[in-house]
């Protein structure tokens, strides 16, 4: 007998910041140098875990948009491009999307 997999259950509503929030808020939640991951860029949700395993705490994005609509901006230039890290990590310079804020703004 096969062993059934289940889908991790996703809670509440994303929190990302709001297009009404003034931009000091959202700039006050990036780092004045270094590098900004995925995860910190777009959120994510809370995910009641499995077992015993301990449930994920739901991340707070700083743009509200999903992670393909990222990508598809970055290959676009309209969005800031990545910088490989690693062979497994990929990161956006905090300075590079903070400008990329700022030009929203203006």
């Amino acid at each position: 007998m096969s062993k059934r997999i289940t889908a991790p259950r996703i809670q509440g509503p994303m929190e990302i910041a709001p297009a009404s929030a003034p931009l000091s808020d959202i700039l006050g939640r990036i780092p004045d140098s270094g590098y900004i991951r995925q995860v910190t860029l777009i959120g994510r949700r809370a995910v009641k875990a499995a077992g015993a395993k301990p449930a994920k705490a739901a991340v707070p994005g700083i743009v509200p948009f999903s992670s393909a609509t990222l990508w598809r901006k970055v290959k676009a230039g309209q969005f800031p491009r990545p910088v490989k890290l690693s062979d497994r990590i990929t990161a956006w310079r905090a300075q590079d999307v903070a400008a990329w804020l700022q030009s929203l703004s203006a």
